[in-house]
């Protein structure tokens, strides 16, 4: 008998497996281990797709519009944590949703409330503290155009009086209205006609509070003053009721962001 080659036919199921190797195998007797090592790399890892991981985002806005916004383009009302508290807005766009399947929470928009460089000015001047009556000019006139009483004119005129009486020895009197009567005297004299004025017992300010907000302000801001040891005239400038105004400030920006969310719940979050 010659051995000759035998004819090779297609098989009727191309795609069925014909030899099915197990990647090991273990002896039943000896418990002998045996793997197989003709494993030989043809194509590169993730040369098929290219993996991209969950999104780990931390993004800031400097305004609410734009915060709600991009809220409402990359989350899901079921999937979101949205929040508010003084430090400003909060989301978490993949949170737990409602099903209670556990999100990653690493996907944050924030707004954060920082206020303007107005408020930081007024609030750094008007702090209640005594100043010199040469450090109070020099300041409100660097600030004047956050002042609407008095109107501009009568604060120009006011402030030329206090600059030129800086030196000059003073004695005040406050008058039942908040104002204060001033009068200078060069030799210490007291004296009663053209070296006197009066000031006003209040500011009212008009500032825009926070960063990104174009819209202003009333704030009053008291003024008191007083006569030092070398009668001296000192000032010292207070903003009425800041944290109000303030807390005023955050709520409309809640309101904001609620109507631009309308279909989030918009959480109060502690402070």
């Amino acid at each position: 008998m010659t051995d000759q080659p035998q004819p090779t036919h297609p098989a009727l199921e191309p795609s069925a497996p014909h030899l099915v190797l197990a990647p090991a195998w273990v002896d039943p007797t000896t418990q002998a281990l045996y793997v197989h090592r003709d494993l030989v790399e043809v194509r590169r890892d993730w040369a098929v797709k290219e993996y991209v991981g969950p999104p780990r985002v931390d993004q800031t806005f400097g305004d609410t519009g734009s915060w709600a916004s991009y809220v409402l383009l990359y989350g899901s009302p079921d999937q979101t944590l949205a929040t508010w508290n003084a430090h400003g807005l909060h989301a978490v766009l993949d949170y737990h949703d409602l099903d209670r399947k556990p999100g990653r929470c690493a996907w944050i928009a924030r707004r954060p409330f920082v206020v303007g460089p107005e408020w930081a000015a007024w609030s750094a001047f008007a702090n209640g503290a005594a100043i010199s009556q040469r450090q109070a000019v020099e300041r409100l006139e660097d600030l004047a155009d956050d002042i609407v009483e008095p109107a501009a004119a009568d604060l120009m005129s006011l402030l030329r009086v206090l600059r030129a009486n800086v030196k000059a020895s003073a004695e005040t009197a406050l008058r039942p209205d908040g104002s204060t009567s001033i009068s200078w005297s060069q030799d210490k004299q007291l004296t009663k006609a053209g070296n006197a004025t009066e000031l006003p017992g209040s500011l009212k300010l008009a500032l825009p509070v926070l960063k990104g907000q174009s819209e202003r302000w009333e704030v009053g801001c008291r003024l008191r003053v007083s006569v030092d040891d070398q009668a001296h005239l000192t000032l010292r400038l207070a903003l009425v009721n800041p944290d109000r105004v303030l807390e005023r400030v955050y709520a409309e920006e809640v309101a904001v962001a609620a109507k631009l969310l309308d279909s989030y719940a918009l959480l109060r979050a502690g402070d």
